[in-house]
């Protein structure tokens, strides 16, 4: 991986990471239209999304690591429970986020 990023240039690391920001922000917009609770202010590739409750969020993570559609994992944000959205591959599109967000919208309302 070092080599990869040296080989990128200063140019090419500072595209990346904008790039990779720009889907965690479209992600957390997703999800925010959908009416989760969006925690954090996105400002790098942390996305920190809230599911109407503990309970609810936790049941999320859980289905959503079993759909095996996208991989999230769990964390406490201000004692509460939150999904913690990662974007950290170049090779993430923004087909894979619509993807990954209609399932994390369609487990949720199976939830409730």
């Amino acid at each position: 991986m070092w080599a990869t990023l040296k080989g990128l240039g200063k140019q090419g690391v500072s595209e990346l990471v904008w790039e990779l920001h720009q889907k965690a922000v479209y992600f957390s917009e997703l999800l925010k239209k959908a009416g989760f609770e969006i925690l954090n202010d996105v400002v790098f590739n942390q996305v920190l999304a809230r599911y109407k409750s503990d309970e609810k969020t936790s049941k999320l993570i859980k289905g959503i690591q079993e759909s095996g559609v996208c991989w999230l994992g769990g964390s406490k944000w201000d004692g509460k429970t939150v999904m913690r959205i990662s974007v950290s591959s170049y090779k993430t599109t923004y087909e894979d986020i619509d993807i990954s967000a209609k399932e994390i919208l369609k487990i949720a309302k199976s939830i409730g």
